[in-house]
C-alpha cells in the first residue's frame, strides 16, 4: 500500500552558503494511493550553525 519505490537525486556532495543544488525526488505508488494517502517530509535543520543568511537561504530553497 502507498509508496512502492522511491530514490532521490542530489547533483552535489557539498553546498557552499549562498550556493544552490538540485534535488530530484522520484516515487513511484500503487493505483490505491488516492484513497490512502502518504504524506511526504522534508526536514530543513534549524540548529545554532544555520542562524541568520544560511537559514535563509534554506527556507528559500525549500
Amino acid at each position: 500500500m502507498g509508496i512502492t519505490n522511491s530514490n532521490k537525486e542530489l547533483n552535489k556532495d557539498r553546498i557552499d552558503c549562498g550556493g544552490t543544488f538540485q534535488v530530484t525526488l522520484s516515487l513511484t505508488a500503487e493505483p490505491k494511493i488516492t484513497s490512502k494517502p502518504v504524506d511526504v517530509v522534508l526536514l530543513l535543520d534549524r540548529s545554532e550553525s544555520m542562524a541568520g543568511s544560511p537559514l535563509a537561504n534554506l527556507k528559500s530553497g525549500a
